[in-house]
């Protein structure tokens, strides 16, 4: 990673906290097309009329650290086992949900350590006081609602900070459809702005422009943006989220509890899984999994151990100064996935008992796999039995029209882990027998994991049956026959498929993490042999691993430089915007090249339609808008003439249809124009993200 300070920033986007109409003729001079439809829409961002923000570094968190008293240390962390507690819930009402969602700093105990990270806090209802959120509150709202609300962004001001916690000028810094030169974007793809925020609603069919899900939009410190998002009444119901989403800060603020769950629900019964004979009057828990990377001082104040500020005091483990994001810092840290915020709660259930589960992984770097254990010392045992199903009824939000049985023995096949960014429901029904048990994290091997190191097993929820066993007529499962009206979307047809095969309008996106040099060779070759650099094309080994030629001998600040995080080759700021076409479907070679193991692939508005390992060991297909995208061999098996017996390099085939609704909630306009605009896809790693591994997106009404 780079210098953290960004000296040559100005050069590319000069800082600017407090002149809103500054931001407003960038966005217009960098964006004159961004719809050749309507005129360019300015964001309206407002000056905070109360804005008193406090200090960066508190000097209660340094006292307590110096005394002693902090416990922020990585050091083992015991179950805690509280009861379980939801996150709070705000509900809409009339057909809109308004509340108004600050950014600010918040002082929070996590596991004994008295911690000082940017969190949300909210109000609505006429409130003068803002009540503060960990976990970001759960947005309950219909199919045809509005959700209207007010993003006050409360940290800091640029004036009282460093250069690097607020150093873009909003949405034409990052974002100009300008290619930059690699020092240029170096420096937009080194993590800062820690302080500039904006609001991604992650999963939803919704616009991505102007006052919708723009993530484009930078509110500075001391300013407020009034968002509008309309979601169709045909939207899907079901399990979705929140987050910050401004590039170079996205980790960050996620991984500090900046996110919250939405949970749509109502309009249609015929499509609301909810009033299923089987799932209504069930009990619905939600669970919010993050991983806080607060460092020993209890704050998040850099990315990697050499760019900590000067007001930031080392943590070292084993006498090594640890990465707050990095491969196996964070088990090297000792902090533990936190359920709402809790460390492992208790949660009580009767004997049978069924409860449908939402999981929302809102971490930013680690594999979970999902699994019941019934040994309360398990921690003695190395290979804890897993015992039971859970029962998955649907994949990132969107009903599958099914019921798929996870046999957590893994006899058949391991159930489906939980990368960054996924969700899924399902029905746990509890063990007949009373006793405690625990839902735990399974480890992990290297190669199946995010990070590409070993992940141990460790406890998340402490489930205690007790009690009469519920009614026998409460304790049946629906079956998939009953589920199937329930489907989110239709699968494409095998006449849709074979067309996309058969086209050559394909999309190919290939996340790349490793040398700048080994890849722009890769790509040279490629254009000499008049081949096309993609993922069906080009193996590992024809960049080199990821790792850097040998005939390049780079000095160590050149080698400090080269290593990139792309999207084909290319950091963001370098690569050109893809275009989309509405209305259209269209296949897309998805792959994974370089030094990581996998990268989750996201894209923004849309769901595409995805290939994975059922319970029973078969490919099976769903609908998502996440999905990890393993690296596969480096090259190829060949005979003994070198002749290539394996065809195309690894890649996985997904299929998208860039579809609109017919109406929009209160807006008599232009729908489909509505669904126009500018948004990205990105590595759900989200430091990855910060770093260069996204590109733009625009959707047109036509080519």
């Amino acid at each position: 990673m780079k210098n953290l300070i960004l000296p040559i920033l100005g050069v590319v986007m000069t800082a600017s906290c407090t002149s809103v109409e500054h931001s407003h003729e960038s966005h217009t001079a960098d964006h004159p097309n961004h719809s050749e439809q309507h005129k360019v829409f300015e964001p309206n961002y407002f000056d905070l009329r109360d804005y008193n923000p406090v200090n960066i570094t508190p000097e209660f968190i340094s006292a307590a650290h110096t005394q002693g008293i902090n416990s922020c240390d990585y050091q083992y962390i015991a179950p805690e086992l509280d009861k379980f507690v939801a996150p709070a819930v705000i509900q809409s009402k009339g057909g809109s949900l308004n509340f108004t969602l600050a950014v600010q700093y918040h002082e929070r105990e996590i596991a004994g350590c008295n911690t000082w990270l940017r969190n949300y806090a909210y109000k609505q209802d006429g409130q003068k006081e803002f009540k503060p959120a960990p976990v970001g509150p759960t947005l309950k709202v219909a199919p045809g609602d509005v959700l209207r609300f007010t993003l006050e962004n409360r940290l800091p001001s640029c004036e009282l900070a460093p250069d690097y916690l607020c150093s873009g000028k909003g949405h034409a810094g990052h974002h100009s459809n300008a290619m930059l030169s690699d020092e240029e974007a170096n420096h937009i793809n080194t993590p800062h702005n820690f302080n500039v925020t904006n609001f991604h609603t992650h999963g939803l069919w919704v616009s991505p422009s102007e006052r919708s899900d723009n993530v484009l939009l930078e509110i500075q410190p001391g300013q407020g943006f009034e968002y509008e998002v309309r979601i169709p009444e045909s939207h899907p119901q079901g399990t979705f989220w929140y987050h910050a989403h401004v590039h170079g800060s996205t980790a960050l603020q996620v991984s500090s509890g900046m996110a919250g769950a939405i949970i749509i629900e109502g309009g249609n019964p015929k499509k609301d899984i909810g009033t299923q004979a089987q799932i209504k009057d069930k009990t619905d828990q939600l669970f919010v999994l993050q991983q806080v990377a607060y460092d020993c001082n209890g704050t998040i104040e850099y990315y990697e151990a050499d760019e900590r500020p000067e007001y930031v005091k080392d943590c070292k483990a084993d006498d090594k100064a640890l990465n707050i994001f990095g491969p196996g810092d964070w088990q090297k840290t000792k902090r533990r996935t936190l359920i709402n915020g809790q460390v492992v709660p208790k949660i009580e259930m009767r004997p049978n008992e069924i409860q449908r589960w939402r999981f929302i992984h809102a971490g930013v770097r680690e594999t979970i796999k999902l699994s019941v254990i019934d040994k309360p010392e398990w921690q003695n045992n190395m290979n804890p039995v897993p015992l039971g199903f859970l029962n998955q009824i649907s994949v990132d939000g969107l009903n599958t029209g099914r019921i798929d049985r996870w046999q957590l023995d893994g006899q058949k096949t391991e159930i489906e882990a939980l990368q960054p960014g996924y969700r899924a429901d399902y029905l746990y029904q509890a063990p007949s027998k009373a006793g405690v048990y625990w839902l735990v994290d399974l480890d992990s091997a290297p190669q199946k994991s995010l990070q590409g190191v070993p992940e141990d097993t460790a406890e998340l929820l402490q489930i205690v049956v007790k009690g009469e066993p519920v009614a026998s007529k409460d304790a049946v499962l629906p079956t998939s026959a009953e589920l199937i009206s329930y489907r989110a979307h239709d699968a494409p047809t095998q006449g849709e498929i074979a067309a996309m095969d058969k086209s050559e309008n394909k999309e190919s996106m290939m996340f790349y993490l490793g040398s700048r040099v080994s890849v722009n060779a890769a790509i040279a070759t490629a254009k000499q042999e008049k081949k096309d650099f993609n993922c069906q094309n080009i193996w590992n080994e024809d960049i080199n691993n990821g790792v850097l030629l040998d005939n390049h001998h780079l000095s160590d600040k050149e080698k400090g430089k080269d290593t990139i995080f792309s999207v084909d080759g290319k950091p963001y700021g370098q690569i050109e915007t893809r275009e989309l076409t509405l209305g259209t479907w269209q296949r897309w070679d998805l792959c994974t090249r370089g030094l990581a193991p996998m990268h989750p692939f996201h894209i923004h508005v849309n769901p595409f339609y995805a290939p994975r390992v059922g319970p029973d060991g078969k490919e099976q297909w769903v609908w998502r808008d996440t999905l990890a995208i393993e690296k596969g061999a480096d090259k190829p098996k060949t005979d003994e003439n070198g002749v290539n017996l394996s065809g195309s390099a690894p890649h996985t085939v997904v299929y998208s249809k860039y579809r609109y609704p017919e109406s929009l909630p209160g807006f008599n306009g232009n729908v489909k124009q509505q669904y126009t605009g500018e948004f990205v896809l990105h590595c759900h790693i989200l430091d990855h993200e910060d770093q260069g591994m996204m590109q733009k997106v625009k959707l047109i009404e036509s080519k």
